[in-house]
């Protein structure tokens, strides 16, 4: 179950959200909140996925040992944290799919947050005593896909006081609504595109072209849309994260690039491995390499992939920025690495790629379902690109700024709004169907 699946959208987040809304007790809406990330973790899989609770419990029982015992604990949560992820993500099904894709991405967050959960333990943060609320930071279905992340002395007074309040619940609404229409209209249609191209294992230049161009602009696409719903998920069951941006404006220090996609990622990752010694540090990079490695030659692109952004993340913040050229080409090798790997999903599809350039090993330079997709989705592809650009911020700040300047202004903005939320939900509808 990914967030664009409409059983999600009109019945499992309605009910989970009736439910929170109707129970009293905090730890009844953690209890609810856990039995619902459960369910989502494994609908249309095996009921195994359901495991990963044991996990979470170990890491519940370290954290809550570390004080007494040092640090050799924090070290084996986070070997349970990285093998019980590594594990689910190996045995997840529908490989090259985006629901794989955003399942990886999540088991890959489940990790850092129990990384970074320990390391806060360990460095006299107060080990929490409610186990509910360390499953439900680890592994609730509202951060198990693309979602904003913070360290758990963050959220702690949110998630064992869990208090939805009316004016975050709308709009919570209205940022569901945002992304789930960003996701279904612009982020599919990139998909869509990135299958085309390599519906053959074998494919012409221009396939080979494209591939990596849809990849690209699919990524920032599914960060601002799956993360402008999660944050919506959160608003309205009671918590507050930072909002997720995304836009395409590249930086020269990789871990700036990535924030501009994802604005807590590269600081969450830092707080994780930073302040470590030299050999930690060593060890941190060896254990993220030889990771993505694996998953790379098992043919998971999109663990891989992330693999190489947390190396990049983890280098730059180590790294000092007194050459800009340097820090210019650094960006663009992890950048074009990552894009390459996540589009082609293994060291043997980059060989396909490059087989590919030679234009002459084929008759045509296009392969007919990629080039019937192009044409079908070319409106919604212009849209996508312009939405993920600095334009489309611009534009909506302009907005706002308007509708500040009067009563009557505002009051007309929020009935717009409405309405065209209204029609969004019905127009995305449609385009999953």
């Amino acid at each position: 179950m990914i967030y664009t699946d409409l059983i999600f959208m009109f019945a499992f987040f309605p009910v989970v959200v009736i439910l929170t809304y109707c129970c009293s007790e905090d730890w009844s809406k953690n209890t609810f909140s856990l039995l619902g990330s459960l369910l989502f973790i494994t609908w249309g899989r095996s009921a195994g996925f359901a495991l990963i609770i044991l996990p979470v419990l170990v890491i519940y029982i370290l954290g809550n040992l570390i004080p007494k015992s040092g640090g050799i604990l924090e070290a084996l949560g986070d070997i349970v944290a990285l093998g019980s992820a590594s594990a689910a993500i190996i045995f997840l099904p529908d490989r090259g799919t985006l629901s794989h894709a955003l399942l990886c991405t999540g088991f890959v967050l489940y990790a850092l947050r129990a990384i970074n959960y320990l390391k806060k333990v360990s460095e006299g943060m107060k080990p929490e005593r409610k186990f509910l609320c360390v499953a439900v930071y680890l592994i609730s279905f509202e951060n198990m896909l693309i979602a904003p992340l913070a360290s758990y002395d963050k959220v702690r007074d949110r998630l064992s006081s869990r208090r939805p309040e009316l004016s975050k619940a709308s709009e919570g609404i209205v940022k569901v609504i945002e992304g789930f229409a960003f996701s279904a209209i612009f982020a599919l249609s990139f998909d869509a595109v990135r299958l085309s191209a390599t519906e053959y294992s074998a494919f012409p230049w221009m396939n080979a072209l494209i591939l990596p161009a849809a990849v690209f602009f699919e990524i920032y696409a599914v960060v601002l849309g799956f993360g402008t719903t999660s944050r919506g998920m959160s608003l309205m069951l009671g918590f507050a994260p930072e909002k997720t941006s995304s836009a395409l404006r590249p930086k020269a220090n990789f871990s700036e690039h990535i924030s501009e996609i994802w604005k807590t990622l590269p600081e969450f990752v830092c707080d994780c491995f930073a302040e470590r010694s030299l050999a930690g540090f060593f060890i941190s990079i060896a254990a993220t390499a030889v990771l993505s490695g694996i998953f790379i030659g098992l043919g998971i692109g999109i663990a891989g992939f992330l693999g190489i952004v947390i190396l990049g993340i983890i280098l730059s913040s180590r790294r000092e920025k007194t050459n800009p050229v340097a820090e210019a080409v650094f960006s663009a090798i992890f950048t074009v690495a990552s894009v390459m790997i996540l589009s082609y999903g293994s060291l043997d599809g980059i060989a396909g790629f490059i087989k590919a350039l030679d234009y002459s090993a084929y008759e045509y330079d296009i392969t007919y379902a990629l080039n019937y997709e192009l044409t079908r989705r070319l409106p919604w592809l212009i849209l996508g690109i312009l939405a993920v650009s600095p334009l489309s911020g611009k534009l909506s700040r302009f907005i706002q700024r308007k509708a500040s300047e009067s009563e009557k202004a505002y009051a007309a903005y929020k009935t717009a709004e409405t309405v065209f939320c209204a029609l969004l939900l019905i127009v995305s509808a449609a385009a999953v169907l």
